[in-house]
């Protein structure tokens, strides 16, 4: 009888794996922890550090996946801690709620054109003024 060289997963530890949901605005600070562990997991344990942060919609520390209220801006780390009856398994992250960086755009575009600059600091794009009158026969400025 062939026997694959595979590992038994129904004799395995848990294999501790979670992602987040990250917030859709700067203002909200609430995220929904998703349990992706491997090697059926019977029991979770969720921790924030720091500590300020709630389990919230009927969520605990001890929920599959947790939904947690942030009170603050700033960098927290997530650990889970997935136990079956063949043992555990730890993972940690770091997580980061917070503002997001505004591009300092500042004009209210009555002022004079020819002194119009912009400033891109994250670098992906690159703006600036040109006279092509290719597009529609004008002044594109």
């Amino acid at each position: 009888m062939w026997k694959s060289p595979l590992q038994d997963v129904t004799n395995a530890p848990p294999l501790a794996q979670f992602n987040f949901s990250l917030p859709n605005t700067c203002e909200e600070r609430v995220v929904s922890m998703v349990d992706n562990s491997l090697y059926s997991p019977t029991n979770w344990t969720w921790s924030v550090t720091p500590s300020d942060a709630s389990f919230i919609n009927g969520t605990t520390a001890a929920s599959q996946n947790p939904i947690i209220s942030f009170p603050e801006s700033g960098t927290y780390t997530i650990e889970l801690v997935v136990t079956n009856d063949f043992g555990d398994n730890l993972l940690t992250k770091e997580l980061t709620i917070g503002e997001q960086e505004q591009l300092p755009l500042e004009n209210d575009f009555e002022a004079d054109y020819e002194n119009f600059t912009i400033e891109n600091p994250d670098g992906s794009f690159t703006w600036e003024v040109t006279s092509d009158t290719s597009v529609n026969g004008g002044d594109t400025r």
